[in-house]
C-alpha cells in the first residue's frame, strides 16, 4: 500500500476510533455475568488496537516491523522508571488541577476504575491486567509505534505531536483531553530517549496500574490533610526525579553522540511531507470530527 503517510495514518486512525465509538453502544452487562467482564474486554483491546493495527502493517510493508523500535531499554532503566515516576506524580497534580476548575463534569483516573474492582486480590490481578496493562500494549503499539512511524515522514516533532494528540482524542473527552495529551507527550520522549517501544509500554502501564491503585489514595490524603503540604511535598518530589530523569537523558544522548547511533528514522528535510498537508488532510480532518461528535455524546 503506497498511500501517502498522512493519509494511511488518519484512515487507520479512523477504522479504531469507529470501533470504539461502537463499543461505547454495548451494555456495560453485555461484558460478562457476575462482574468478571476481564475476558470481553480483554478481546475488546486485542479487536479494536491490535488487530487493525497489525493488518495495517501487513499493507504496508514486509519490513514494517524495523520501525516500530521493538527492542529492550537494556541501557535505560533508571530513566525508564525515573520517567515512570515524573509521568504519575505530574498526572496526579494535573488531575487535581483539572478536578478543583471542573468538578461536576471532570472524573479522575479512579473512578474510572472503580467499576473493574471485584474485591478479590485475583480479581484485582485480572482487573490490572484487562485494564492497565493490556490497554497499554495495545495502545503503545499503535500510537508510539505505527503511528509516530507513518508521521516521522513529516518530522519527529510533528510524529510527536500528531501521535500525541490522536492517542488524546482516542478518549472521546473534552475535559481530560489535557491530561491524556500530557501522558502521550511524555510517552513519546521515552520512546525516542530510549529508542524503546517496550519502554513506553512499560511507563504507560506502571501509568494505568498507579491509576487504578494509587490516584484515589493521593486524593484523601489531600482531603483529610490539606492540599497545601500535599501538593508542595509532591511537587518537590517531582522536581527530584524529573532532575534524575533529565541527567538520564543527558547522559543517554551523550552515549549516542559518542557511538553514533543511528538515526535514520529523521527524514531529510527536502523529503518531508509538508506539516499543514497532514492537518488538511480529509482524513485527519474526519478523525477531528469523529472526535468532536463522540466527545460531545460522551
Amino acid at each position: 500500500m503506497k498511500t501517502k503517510p498522512t493519509v494511511a495514518a488518519p484512515i487507520l486512525l479512523t477504522a479504531v476510533f469507529l470501533l470504539c465509538a461502537m463499543i461505547r453502544l454495548i451494555p456495560q452487562n453485555a461484558f460478562g455475568e457476575g462482574n468478571n467482564p476481564y475476558v470481553s474486554v480483554s478481546l475488546l483491546q486485542l479487536a479494536v488496537f491490535a488487530v487493525p493495527a497489525l493488518i495495517f502493517m501487513k499493507l504496508r510493508s514486509d519490513g514494517y516491523t524495523k520501525k516500530l523500535r521493538l527492542r529492550l531499554p537494556k541501557r535505560h532503566v533508571l530513566f525508564t522508571v525515573s520517567a515512570a515516576v515524573v509521568m504519575i506524580l505530574s498526572s496526579v497534580l494535573l488531575n487535581y488541577l483539572m478536578l478543583s476548575l471542573f468538578p461536576d463534569s471532570y472524573t479522575s483516573s479512579a473512578q474510572l476504575y472503580m467499576s473493574a474492582s471485584s474485591g478479590s486480590v485475583l480479581g484485582g490481578v485480572y482487573a490490572i491486567v484487562a485494564f492497565a496493562i493490556l490497554p497499554a500494549l495495545c495502545e503503545e503499539f499503535l500510537f508510539r509505534g505505527i503511528i509516530i512511524a507513518e508521521y516521522e515522514s513529516v518530522g519527529v516533532a510533528a510524529a510527536v505531536l500528531f501521535s500525541s494528540l490522536t492517542f488524546a482524542m482516542s478518549h472521546f473527552s473534552f475535559v481530560r483531553l489535557p491530561v491524556y495529551l500530557f501522558a502521550g507527550l511524555c510517552l513519546a520522549l521515552i520512546l525516542y530517549v530510549t529508542k524503546s517501544l517496550f519502554a513506553a509500554m512499560i511507563v504507560h502501564a506502571a501509568f494505568n496500574t498507579f491509576s487504578m491503585l494509587g490516584e484515589e489514595l493521593c486524593y484523601r490524603i489531600i482531603h483529610r490533610q490539606g492540599a497545601v503540604m500535599f501538593i508542595f511535598a509532591l511537587s518537590v518530589l517531582l522536581a527530584v526525579f524529573l532532575i534524575i530523569c533529565l541527567g538520564q537523558a543527558e547522559r543517554i544522548y551523550s552515549y549516542y553522540g559518542a557511538t553514533d547511533a543511528d538515526s535514520s528514522y529523521r527524514t531529510e528535510k527536502k523529503k518531508r511531507l509538508s506539516p499543514v498537508s497532514a492537518v488538511l488532510s480529509p482524513p485527519f480532518l474526519a478523525l477531528c470530527a469523529l472526535y468532536i461528535i463522540m466527545g460531545a455524546i460522551s
